[in-house]
């Protein structure tokens, strides 16, 4: 054919290999999609599982308190039950308006209060009076109290704490925005089961939480979320809820809730600190006065809010200003009243009387008497209930029935969550106390003094306190399980990312099928194994059925790389580029543990980004060819540029003040934009365009639909922004008065919508119908000259590349030039960035949009650095957008707060709040520079690859991968960190919000990434190679399937052949009919060629194309610069014509013809009074800049000459006195501005003596006056720090007072004297400063000036200051400081209680102050130094003091602990396992308890204890502390005790002297202390007390005595208690030994036998005692040991065995047994006694009783065999008797000498008696422990 040109057959074969390889392309694209999608589903599952551990929760018990089952005994005779009286307590009120204010902060309703720093009322200042007012003008009527919210401070969650009265947790405060009905005990609900008819008018939040339970003809919801919106809800409840107050209305309800939203949405739009703000207040305060004029005496009206507002107007978080806000309740019958006179009026500030959101419920239920919530834990208002006489009972009765309902929803909870008895036990003993304290004031006396009431009030409330602290731990907790499940997913998806981006040596788009397909099967599989476990009860089904899905689906995928492995490698970095983009991510990873690296993230991303740009920029420059070494450098400073110019935009968070400075919007305090601020979208409507199409011109594809899209559309659109940004500012500064507000929106949604329309509907359009952005132009063929055949190498860009395989000439042919071709893959997909930068612009605030249009100028650098680089194919690129996209997350007004969402962003297209529309804004404001960043990802593979490149997809996914990867380890270490950080202070604060904002930007840049930036790869993808044609291994064929691909790469190789000659090939298919080593060989012989081919091909047509390119730039730059060289010679010839120069002169004739005419002094009057202004203007202007206040003042004394010239002249206009008072008004504010940079610290000397200067000239006051102020302004400003009461202020009011004397030394009097010098030097008019002021055009006016004007001089008084006069000056002004400092030092001490903070003030103060007085020359400085040391010393001396006196009521609760202590404590191991011990609890628990009962320590022991160990412990510190003070270092301080008088003295006593006065102080006190508590045992034990309670005290204060004497040095404690034990133990024994004799004397005669049989020996003698005795000692062992057996020291066991035997003795010699002759009747030889266990020792007296058996009396013998069995009793009872001191055993000893003697026994028989009493003893010694000596011998 000719012209080579193809056959039809040949074409029709193309076209079909096109198509089908079309087909595969979309199919392998839709499974690269769907495996992307599958990952995100492995994050969404592992994300879910975590949170669903993490976000706290709590059980919500479905328990109701019911009208009639009060949870206390009533005990005033009070009828419960009753609706109509009240259920638990009489009600106070018939009906209720309850008001809530949105976002009323406490700060809003009190008079504004200067503070340092602070000094003007703000705009929400005195707005709102009528709160205030009422309360300290009626506080009988009207009460307002600071009013706490707990975070999160979000509406929803406040009105569940304000109706059920329970906390929220973060389960909760996900739902902020979807509210779901409550399901719990709650006031509406009570109300309406009440019969009460509840009307609702406003916040329709109320009506998703109490749904059904609002009166449906009256009641009345708005739309909540139109943040714009100030007045349509406000109006809107005006409207409904006024007519129901009026009197035909009063019928149809009972309780009113009207919810205003106006003052929320002024924060959110403007921030407080605005007129709305004062605008909304002020209406606020209008309706409240409307409201009360409308109220009945059976109405309560309460105003609230329900949280704060930060400085900008917007809420969430925890900080002060969010949770404070105000409570305010009113009736106009007296019903209030206040505890004490100091309490009567509301606090000033919210720190003081705060209550908390959640004391409204159990409030309101009794005001309206219903029953307290079964959930509630808030405590009642105590002003609602104490009324006009301060009725302490009913408040003790409300919040005793409060605690009740308190205890029994604990005892529910504890239950339910069968929770451990030591998690309540604090409670638990604060209940009983409280109970304990109630009961004991009921029994005293039926009505309870007002003391008593308020001790019960306060003993109730302690306990409520103290359940809310144990709730709030419990609901604190995490489900591990859950949180391992969720990370261990996530680090496996992270694996499997990993492994794609960085892990496979291979096409990864060939790969993708295999993975997806093991993936999707392994997460059904898995789904189905977790729901058939999670079938279990006791499992989750959901938990188990995601995580199986999750667990199966990531292992399959990991199994389905096992084929692959071959082409597998580790995913870690082998290049500069990869390790550094590794690095940064792991250093970010690691850093997040750290709260503040997390709080300056900005900045960590802006170090980062610029390291990357300034190695950008030096990697360029070492590049080879000079195109790319320029191109390189060129973007990588654009690139720098755009990163520091879009760090100016910050948006400060809470915790970086007061370091950061909020630039995002017109202030810190503001919401909205400043004005200068909207020139931003009309600078990006300028610019951004422009720098795109250059881009696009670079590479000659600003072609096409280029040039209507970029050029036309992109341009309209965001000239659309700016408008809508500028109609925006105008209705919010009401700069259109003529226009209502409803048109202006109308306006601004109609441009929104237009501009989103022409985003999404005409971009998608645009890209997707787009062919590639080319231009073709035919060139004719000219003849050339063929070329040698024998050339080596083609040097010209003309000649052939390749070796011809046909050596004839060929015939030359016409060309076409494409221009474009090399970038046509690039530009034609970024048509899908510029598409989404029109949406993302609009939904930006102007500040906003700036850096946001930075960041696409960004990206285009980006991509013209990594291609300029070489590295289209590594980290660097995706790793750099997602960086980008953190960076400007940040600088496009958000921070990782949920305080930062720009909601407002959701109506910018919307009246109206629209689902899902309005979270889809939100969403793209928010999240802006991610999704920018995503969708411009596939733009790093494909930028500059021309058509026909094969892979392509798989290297996008690569990339795309790599993306997200950056997104995945930021997720997974935030996850990490949190969870191991969940207990640290700052994880709601910082750690959490990062965490949560990690994985929120991981699943969107992975659905972003996903769906729109790989879809859009197969449009544009496609739209190119349908106009150049598949890639040749599309075309080829080759099998996709990677089984085959493994195959062939795992297949052992053949034997070699010699490659053949590639040219003979007529397919590629004739290649592989040769076995696979030659095949290898072949392709590597390819591969060869192809890159000499290839560098051959880049260095000469890449050298000749960018020539081009640079040529065409470089005519492009002189063309320009010809125009504007053209344009600027047409001004100057049109401005210097003939005409205009004679213009001139004829003018300046004319000036000097009526220079003597009648005009001239009417215009000299005009020319003057313009130049008066100016200076007025100027003078202003520069106090606003803080410019020079002697410039300021220059003006100040020219505008007086100027407004007395005018003023004498006949000419004087009307203006003139007007002009007057701006000249006052100017001269205060100059003065004012004078003061302000005398109060700064001395930077620049001269500066500030200029200052003065401006203060001499203005006030005409000499150097000793200036000095004077200069002093006075200085001490004023110390003064206000001294208001503070804190240690910081007066180390402030220390710096302060150096610096004043530093900067006054070095000011006066010589730089001072030199600079007023220079002031009288030249008029006054010939002034630089003066003369360099444009904007008063003196070079125009000033021949206009009257002459004395021009020639005026200032005159300044030129006193001569001395040296003695400023040290005469500064000393006096020093003695006023130094009083005030001393003042300043008393108050905080007095303030200050915690001796620790004391003893470190002291070493600052005492330090600094030396510091100053060792640069001062005067030593007289001295006695404050003393004067200093004794303030510190007697608040340490009263601190000490304090610390001991608490010794003296550690037994104040010895009586409730005498009552409560139980009798016995069990000693014996199997009581305590089978009653007392818990055995979950451990071996450590038993050995516990088993030793505190044998020590007798029961609970009340072991409370006393425990304030004992805590006083001595307190008193340890506190010894601790003055020898902290011992060892202080003075000698690290910036001063040396040798330049001091008296140094060596000083320090002498500040580190020993002043030490042991107080450690003197503490012994002393201590000393006391112990007297006190010996007194108060004393005192018990003289009343009374319980004998064995005061012994085991005194024994545990004796354990205690030597810590005493070791660490306090307490010398006389030895002597204490010494009288008190005897006695106690005397009490001890007395006792026991009269219980024990009460049974002897009580018992019966009985009768026992005589076991004569059993006796040994010749005579038969006893060797064991009667069992009588037996019994004796046995009931002995058995009362000690009820008296307890650790009260048995060796003494005291000495004094009862004495008193026993004494007692003994007595007894027996009492009865007289031994004198008794009654015969005993025997039977066969023995005595007949009945013998009971109650028998004692007088039965051997009694055994005379006998009856004669078998005929013979037998009573002598009987009677000796009695009286030798109690004379063994005896001997056997004298060896247990048996003690140390001879003398008091003599008892029984005379008992045993009479027995002897009576029978008249033989020497060896007595001692056989006692000798085998003593054998008898020594075998049973062990029965009776307590009796028993250490040792029987």
């Amino acid at each position: 054919m000719d012209d080579g040109e193809p056959d039809s057959s040949a074409a029709d074969e193309l076209k079909n290999q096109n198509k089908q390889a079309a087909v595969q392309f979309k199919a392998q694209h839709a499974l690269v999609v769907a495996f992307f999608v599958l990952l995100l589903v492995f994050h969404a599952l592992g994300i879910y599982l975590f949170c669903s551990g993490f976000l706290l929760s709590r059980l919500v018990l479905q328990d109701r308190s019911q009208c009639d089952i009060p949870p206390a005994e009533i005990q005033d005779g009070y009828t419960t039950g009753s609706m109509d009286s009240g259920c638990w307590h009489p009600k106070s009120f018939d009906k209720a308006v309850v008001i809530l204010v949105d976002a009323l902060r406490y700060d809003f309703t009190v008079p504004f209060q200067p503070r340092p720093g602070d000094e003007q009322p703000h705009h929400f200042h005195n707005a709102l009076p009528i709160l205030y007012e009422t309360s300290v003008e009626q506080p009988n009527n009207a009460f307002l109290r600071p009013f706490i919210a707990d975070p999160p401070t979000t509406t929803l969650q406040r009105l569940k704490g304000l109706t059920t009265g329970t906390l929220p947790t973060f389960i909760d405060a996900g739902s902020n925005f979807a509210g779901t009905a409550i399901d719990e005990d709650n006031l509406i609900e009570q109300l309406y089961k009440a019969g009460r008819r509840v009307v609702h008018i406003g916040d329709d939040t109320w009506h998703s939480l109490f749904p059904g339970y609002f009166e449906p003809n009256l009641t009345k919801p708005f739309d909540s979320f139109n943040v714009w919106d100030l007045h349509t809800v406000d109006n809107g409840v005006n409207e409904h809820l006024f007519p129901l107050l009026e009197s035909d209305m009063q019928g149809r309800w009972d309780v009113i809730i009207g919810h205003y939203l106006g003052v929320d949405h002024a924060g959110h739009r403007y921030g407080p600190d605005h007129p709305a703000m004062a605008d909304k207040l002020k209406q606020m305060d209008g309706i409240f006065r409307q409201m009360i004029d409308k109220l009945d005496d059976n109405t309560l009206l309460v105003v609230m809010g329900d949280h704060g507002m930060d400085v900008k107007g917007d809420h969430g978080g925890e900080s002060d200003d969010e949770v404070e806000a105000a409570v305010w309740m009113y009736s106009k019958r007296p019903m209030f009243g206040s505890r004490d006179a100091e309490s009567v009026r509301p606090p000033l500030t919210a720190k003081e009387r705060a209550v908390g959101q959640i004391d409204l419920v159990p409030t309101l239920a009794f005001l309206l008497g219903l029953p307290v919530p079964f959930n509630n834990l808030g405590q009642p208002i105590a002003e609602a209930f104490l009324g006009t006489k301060t009725d302490f009972n009913n408040l003790a009765t409300v919040s005793r029935l409060t605690s009740a309902q308190i205890h029994r929803y604990q005892d529910q909870y504890s239950r339910a969550r069968k929770l451990d008895e030591s998690t309540t036990s604090t409670t638990s003993l604060l209940w009983r106390q409280a109970s304990h304290i109630y009961e004991a004031a009921r029994k005293a006396t039926h009505n309870l003094s007002t003391a008593e009431a308020g001790r019960v009030a306060d003993a109730f409330n302690a306990y409520q306190a103290e359940n809310l602290r144990i709730c709030r731990s419990l609901w604190a907790r995490f489900d591990l399980v859950s949180m391992a499940m969720g990370i261990s997913t996530l680090v496996g998806t992270f694996a499997i990312i990993a492994i794609y981006a960085h892990g496979i040596g291979a096409d990864r788009a060939t790969i993708t099928p295999l993975l997806l397909g093991w993936g999707a099967a392994g997460t059904a599989v898995g789904a189905i194994v977790g729901a058939a476990v999670g079938l279990i009860p006791s499992l989750s089904l959901i938990q188990l059925s995601a995580f199986g899905a999750a667990t199966g689906g990531i292992s399959a995928t990991l199994i389905g790389l096992w084929p692959a492995r071959k082409i597998l490698k580790l995913p870690l970095p082998r290049t500069f580029w990869g390790s550094l983009c590794f690095l940064v991510t792991l250093l970010l990873c690691i850093g997040f543990a750290s709260n503040s690296f997390t709080i300056w993230e900005d900045e960590q991303l802006l170090f980062i980004l610029t390291t990357f740009g300034v190695l950008m920029l030096a990697s360029s420059l070492g590049q080879d060819l000079r195109e790319d070494r320029m191109l390189g450098a060129a973007n990588s400073v654009s690139f720098l540029v755009a990163t520091k110019l879009s760090s100016l935009s910050r948006l400060c968070r809470e915790e970086q003040m007061p370091n950061c400075r909020s630039s995002y919007y017109a202030s810190a305090t503001s919401s909205t934009s400043a004005g200068w601020q909207l020139s931003i979208p009309i600078l990006v409507f300028a610019v951004l365009p422009s720098v795109i199409a250059s881009f696009f011109h670079r590479t000659r594809n600003y072609q096409g639909i280029a040039i209507i899209w970029i050029g036309i559309a992109l341009r309209v659109g965001l000239g659309l922004i700016a408008v809508f940004w500028v109609l925006d500012a105008a209705d919010d500064n009401g700069w259109i008065p003529s226009i209502s507000e409803a048109s202006l929106k109308t306006s601004r949604v109609l441009v929104a919508q237009s501009v989103l329309a022409l985003a999404f509907a005409g971009g998608y359009a645009i890209f997707i119908v787009a062919s590639p952005l080319l231009e073709v132009k035919k060139e004719e063929a000219q003849p050339e000259e063929s070329a040698p055949a024998n050339a080596p190498e083609p040097l010209q860009p003309g000649e052939p590349i390749f070796t011809s395989l046909d050596d004839a000439p060929q015939k030359p042919k016409a060309k076409l030039i494409i221009f474009g071709y090399a970038n046509t893959h690039g530009t034609r997909y970024l048509l899908l960035p510029c598409a989404w930068i029109i949406a993302l612009q609009l939904l930006q605030k102007p500040m906003g949009q700036g850096t946001l249009a930075l960041c696409m100028v960004s990206i285009l650098n980006v991509l013209e650095v990594v291609d300029a680089i070489d590295q289209r194919h590594s980290a660097l690129g995706p790793t750099l957008l997602a960086l980008m996209g953190s960076y400007y997350f940040f600088k496009t007004g958000h921070q990782a707060a949920l305080a930062t969402i720009q909601w407002e962003s959701a109506f910018i297209p919307l009246k109206t709040i629209a689902y899902p529309w309005s979270p889809f804004f939100v969403t793209l404001n928010t999240f802006g520079a991610q999704i920018l960043c995503a969708i411009a990802v596939p733009a790093i593979s494909i930028w500059k690859v021309p058509p026909k490149h094969p892979g392509l997809l798989g290297r996008i996914a690569g990339a795309m991968a790599t993306h997200i990867l950056f997104y995945a380890a930021i997720a997974v270490a935030t996850v990490v960190e949190a969870a191991w950080l969940r207990r640290h202070l700052m994880l709601y604060r910082v750690f959490m919000p990062r965490m949560l904002l990690s994985i929120i930007v991981l699943l969107l840049v992975e659905f972003v990434g996903a769906l729109v930036a790989l879809v859009g790869v197969r449009f544009s993808i496609v739209s190119v190679n349908e106009v150049f044609g598949w890639p040749a291994k599309v075309l080829a064929k080759a099998p996709l399937h990677v089984d085959v691909l493994l195959q062939n790469i795992s297949r052992p190789p053949p034997m070699a052949g010699q490659p053949p000659d590639p040219r003979t090939f007529d397919s590629w298919e004739d290649a592989f009919q040769y076995p696979l080593p030659v095949v290898r060989k072949l392709e590597q012989q390819l591969r060869k060629n192809n890159d000499e081919n290839r560098q051959k091909l880049r260095s000469l047509v890449g050298a000749s194309y960018r020539d081009l390119l640079g040529t065409a730039e470089r005519i492009i730059e002189m063309d320009e610069q010809i125009k504007t060289v053209e344009s600027n010679l047409s001004d100057i010839g049109r401005k210097c014509n003939a005409r205009a120069v004679g213009r001139v002169g004829e003018n300046h004739a004319k000036m000097r013809m009526t220079r003597d005419g009648r005009e001239y002094g009417r215009n000299q009057a005009m020319a003057q009074t313009k130049v008066l202004e100016s200076t007025l203007s100027s003078s202003a202007r520069m106090m606003r800049e803080g410019g020079d206040a002697l410039t300021v003042a220059k003006l100040l004394v020219l505008s007086r000459l100027l407004h007395k010239s005018v003023g004498d002249s006949g000419e004087a206009s009307s203006v003139i006195e007007n002009h007057g008072r701006k000249l006052a008004s100017l001269r205060r504010k100059l003065l004012a501005f004078i003061e302000r940079s005398m109060q700064k610290p001395v930077t620049d000397k001269t500066s500030v003596a200029r200052t003065l200067c401006a203060y001499a000239l203005v006030t005409s006051s000499s150097a000793k006056d200036v000095l004077k102020h200069f002093l006075q302004v200085r001490l004023q400003l110390i003064e206000a720090k001294a208001e503070s009461h804190t240690e910081s202020a007066v180390l402030r009011m220390l710096d302060l007072y150096r610096q004043t004397l530093d900067d006054a030394r070095s000011l006066f009097p010589k730089l001072f004297a030199e600079s007023l010098s220079h002031l009288g030097k030249s008029p006054l008019l010939q002034d630089a400063q003066l003369r360099s002021l444009s904007e008063l055009s003196l070079d125009f006016y000033g021949v206009w000036i009257a002459p004395d004007v021009q020639s005026f001089t200032p005159w300044v008084r030129h006193e001569q200051l001395l040296s003695s006069e400023v040290h005469e000056g500064l000393n006096a002004w020093s003695r006023h400081v130094e009083h005030r400092l001393l003042e300043a030092v008393t108050v905080y001490l007095r303030t200050e209680t915690d001796a620790h903070a004391v003893v470190s003030a002291r070493k600052e103060i005492v330090s600094r102050y030396l510091s100053l007085l060792s640069a001062s020359s005067n030593n007289a400085k001295s006695k404050v130094v003393e004067h200093l040391r004794s303030i510190f010393v007697d608040r340490l001396k009263s601190l000490a003091e304090d610390c001991a006196r608490e010794g003296s009521f550690v037994l104040d609760d010895l009586d409730v602990v005498r009552d409560t202590a139980s009798s016995t404590v069990s000693s014996n191991i199997w009581q305590l396992a089978s009653k007392d011990f818990d055995g979950s609890r451990g071996a450590l628990h038993l050995r516990q308890a088993v030793l505190q009962g044998r020590h007798g320590r029961d609970e009340g022991v072991r409370m006393l204890c425990g304030k004992l160990d805590s006083w001595i412990e307190r008193l340890h510190a506190f010894s601790d502390i003055t020898q902290r003070m011992r060892s202080t270092k003075w000698d690290d301080a910036d001063f040396d005790f040798d330049d001091l008088e008296d140094g060596d003295a000083l320090l002498e006593c500040l580190a020993k002297e002043d030490p042991e006065t107080i450690r003197s102080t503490l012994r002393k006190a201590t000393s006391d202390a112990v007297r006190d508590i010996d007194t108060s045992v004393q005192r018990a034990f003289e009343s009374g007390g319980d004998e064995k309670l005061l012994l085991r005290l005194l024994r545990e204060l004796d354990r205690r005595k030597r810590t005493l004497t070791e660490t306090i040095g307490v010398a006389d404690i030895e002597v204490l208690f010494a009288d008190l034990v005897p006695s106690l133990r005397r009490q001890l024994v007395e006792n026991v030994a009269a219980r024990v004799f009460g049974r002897v004397s009580n018992s019966q005669k009985e009768h026992t036998v005589v076991p004569v049989s059993l006796w040994d020996g010749l005579p038969a003698l006893p060797i064991q005692p009667s069992p009588s005795t037996y019994k004796l000692l046995t009931m002995l062992q058995r009362i000690m040991s009820d008296a307890g057996t650790d009260l048995w020291s060796p003494a005291a066991v000495t004094a009862l065995k004495s008193s026993l035997e004494q007692k003994l003795a007595q007894h027996l010699n009492s009865v007289s047994s031994i004198e008794s002759e009654r015969a005993s009747p025997t039977t066969n030889g023995h005595t007949i006694i009945d013998e009971t266990p109650n028998s004692d020792m007088s039965e051997h007296a009694d055994a005379g009783k006998s009856a004669v058996v078998n005929g013979e009396s037998k009573v002598s013998d009987t009677r000796r065999n009695y009286q030798i069995q109690q004379l063994f009793d005896v001997l056997y009872l004298q060896r247990v008797m048996r003690h140390r001191n001879p003398a008091d055993g003599a008892g029984l000893q005379d008992v045993a000498t009479e027995l002897v003697e009576s029978l008249k026994l033989d020497k060896a028989s007595s001692e056989r008696l006692r000798k085998s009493a003593n054998e008898y003893w020594k075998r049973t010694y062990l029965l009776f422990g307590l009796l028993a000596p250490s040792s029987p011998g």
